[in-house]
Protein backbone atom coordinates (compact mmCIF):
# COMPACT_ATOMS: atom_id res chain seq x y z
CA UNK A 1 0.00 0.00 0.00
CA UNK A 2 1.09 3.26 -1.04
CA UNK A 3 1.61 5.88 2.04
CA UNK A 4 2.42 8.74 0.18
CA UNK A 5 0.20 11.61 0.49
CA UNK A 6 -1.75 12.12 -2.52
CA UNK A 7 -1.53 16.14 -4.03
CA UNK A 8 -4.56 17.52 -5.29
CA UNK A 9 -3.67 20.94 -5.68
CA UNK A 10 -2.88 22.10 -9.40
CA UNK A 11 1.14 22.89 -9.97
CA UNK A 12 0.13 27.23 -9.86
CA UNK A 13 -1.32 26.21 -6.72
CA UNK A 14 1.64 24.76 -5.17
CA UNK A 15 3.63 27.89 -6.49
CA UNK A 16 1.66 30.17 -4.88
CA UNK A 17 1.51 28.32 -1.27
CA UNK A 18 5.64 28.57 -1.51
CA UNK A 19 5.62 32.12 -3.14
CA UNK A 20 3.38 33.41 -0.16
CA UNK A 21 5.61 31.64 2.84
CA UNK A 22 2.48 31.13 5.22
CA UNK A 23 1.57 28.22 7.35
CA UNK A 24 -1.35 29.03 8.87
CA UNK A 25 -3.21 32.13 10.38
CA UNK A 26 -4.71 31.82 13.74
CA UNK A 27 -5.65 33.97 16.29
CA UNK A 28 -4.64 37.10 14.12
CA UNK A 29 -1.16 35.85 13.99
CA UNK A 30 -0.03 34.64 10.88
CA UNK A 31 2.82 31.89 10.91
CA UNK A 32 5.06 31.51 8.32
CA UNK A 33 6.66 28.52 6.60
CA UNK A 34 10.26 29.56 7.62
CA UNK A 35 9.71 29.48 11.33
CA UNK A 36 8.34 33.33 11.97
CA UNK A 37 5.21 34.74 13.39
CA UNK A 38 3.58 37.48 12.71
CA UNK A 39 0.87 40.48 13.58
CA UNK A 40 -0.67 43.61 12.29
CA UNK A 41 -2.19 46.65 13.69
CA UNK A 42 -4.09 49.23 11.48
CA UNK A 43 -3.22 52.67 12.29
CA UNK A 44 -5.70 55.69 11.57
CA UNK A 45 -4.10 58.88 11.49
CA UNK A 46 -5.85 62.00 12.93
CA UNK A 47 -6.58 65.08 11.40
CA UNK A 48 -3.88 67.98 11.93
CA UNK A 49 -5.77 70.32 9.99
CA UNK A 50 -6.89 72.53 12.11
CA UNK A 51 -3.80 72.35 14.61
CA UNK A 52 -1.39 75.05 14.26
CA UNK A 53 2.34 74.36 14.11
CA UNK A 54 3.29 73.79 17.58
CA UNK A 55 0.70 71.82 17.91
CA UNK A 56 1.63 69.70 15.18
CA UNK A 57 5.23 69.60 16.61
CA UNK A 58 3.88 67.94 19.80
CA UNK A 59 1.76 65.85 18.53
CA UNK A 60 5.00 64.49 16.05
CA UNK A 61 6.72 64.30 18.93
CA UNK A 62 3.99 61.98 20.78
CA UNK A 63 3.81 59.73 18.20
CA UNK A 64 7.34 59.37 18.00
CA UNK A 65 7.61 58.51 21.25
CA UNK A 66 4.75 55.90 21.28
CA UNK A 67 6.47 54.32 18.22
CA UNK A 68 9.77 54.12 19.92
CA UNK A 69 9.52 50.04 21.17
CA UNK A 70 10.85 49.89 24.46
CA UNK A 71 12.10 46.31 23.88
CA UNK A 72 14.00 46.99 21.15
CA UNK A 73 12.34 44.62 18.51
CA UNK A 74 11.35 45.55 15.17
CA UNK A 75 8.77 46.52 13.05
CA UNK A 76 7.52 47.90 10.05
CA UNK A 77 5.28 50.46 9.14
CA UNK A 78 3.36 49.47 5.69
CA UNK A 79 1.36 52.48 3.37
CA UNK A 80 -0.97 50.40 1.10
CA UNK A 81 -2.91 52.83 -0.89
CA UNK A 82 -6.84 52.19 -1.03
CA UNK A 83 -10.09 53.72 -2.23
CA UNK A 84 -11.54 55.73 0.24
CA UNK A 85 -14.99 54.53 1.32
CA UNK A 86 -17.65 57.03 1.44
CA UNK A 87 -20.49 54.71 1.66
CA UNK A 88 -20.83 55.51 5.15
CA UNK A 89 -20.15 58.71 5.11
CA UNK A 90 -22.80 59.54 2.33
CA UNK A 91 -25.38 57.46 4.37
CA UNK A 92 -25.12 59.58 7.30
CA UNK A 93 -25.06 63.02 5.70
CA UNK A 94 -28.39 62.09 3.20
CA UNK A 95 -29.90 60.74 6.57
CA UNK A 96 -29.19 64.73 8.20
CA UNK A 97 -30.51 66.57 4.96
CA UNK A 98 -33.82 64.36 4.93
CA UNK A 99 -34.67 66.37 8.44
CA UNK A 100 -32.66 69.38 7.98
CA UNK A 101 -34.75 72.57 7.17
CA UNK A 102 -32.48 75.12 7.67
CA UNK A 103 -31.37 76.38 4.11
CA UNK A 104 -28.11 77.10 5.04
CA UNK A 105 -27.39 73.23 6.74
CA UNK A 106 -28.75 72.41 3.58
CA UNK A 107 -26.35 73.76 1.47
CA UNK A 108 -23.95 73.01 3.14
CA UNK A 109 -24.58 69.40 3.18
CA UNK A 110 -25.32 69.46 -0.46
CA UNK A 111 -22.10 70.66 -0.95
CA UNK A 112 -20.37 67.92 0.98
CA UNK A 113 -22.37 64.98 -0.37
CA UNK A 114 -21.32 66.50 -4.16
CA UNK A 115 -17.38 66.55 -2.83
CA UNK A 116 -17.93 62.44 -1.34
CA UNK A 117 -19.54 61.39 -4.46
CA UNK A 118 -16.97 63.17 -6.72
CA UNK A 119 -14.19 61.62 -4.63
CA UNK A 120 -15.97 57.79 -5.08
CA UNK A 121 -16.24 58.15 -8.80
CA UNK A 122 -12.71 59.63 -9.28
CA UNK A 123 -11.42 56.45 -6.87
CA UNK A 124 -9.61 58.86 -4.74
CA UNK A 125 -6.76 57.30 -2.72
CA UNK A 126 -6.19 57.50 0.72
CA UNK A 127 -3.16 55.32 3.07
CA UNK A 128 -4.13 52.51 5.03
CA UNK A 129 -1.41 52.39 7.70
CA UNK A 130 -0.37 49.24 8.71
CA UNK A 131 1.92 48.23 11.63
CA UNK A 132 3.66 44.49 11.13
CA UNK A 133 5.23 43.22 14.00
CA UNK A 134 7.51 39.76 13.92
CA UNK A 135 9.17 37.43 16.31
CA UNK A 136 10.78 34.15 16.24
CA UNK A 137 9.36 31.35 16.60
CA UNK A 138 9.25 30.02 20.02
CA UNK A 139 7.41 28.55 22.98
CA UNK A 140 5.78 31.40 23.85
CA UNK A 141 6.46 33.60 20.84
CA UNK A 142 2.24 34.09 20.09
CA UNK A 143 2.03 35.68 23.33
CA UNK A 144 5.05 37.71 23.42
CA UNK A 145 3.92 39.14 20.24
CA UNK A 146 -0.04 40.10 21.35
CA UNK A 147 1.76 41.78 24.26
CA UNK A 148 4.33 44.08 21.89
CA UNK A 149 0.88 45.13 19.69
CA UNK A 150 -1.31 45.81 22.81
CA UNK A 151 1.44 47.80 24.06
CA UNK A 152 1.77 49.57 21.55
CA UNK A 153 -1.52 49.87 20.86
CA UNK A 154 -2.06 51.49 24.11
CA UNK A 155 1.00 54.27 23.47
CA UNK A 156 -0.50 55.00 20.05
CA UNK A 157 -4.09 55.85 21.36
CA UNK A 158 -2.81 57.93 24.63
CA UNK A 159 -1.26 59.92 22.17
CA UNK A 160 -4.27 59.76 19.46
Amino acid sequence: MNMQKKTTESPKQIAAQQFINVEDISEDILYSNDGYLFGYIQVRAGDNHLLNEDEVITKAANLAHALAVADGEPFQILAIPRTIDTASMLETLNDARKITQNDAKLKLLNGEIGNLQEMAQEGTKEPMIILKFWVKAAKGADQILKKRQWDLMGRLSECS
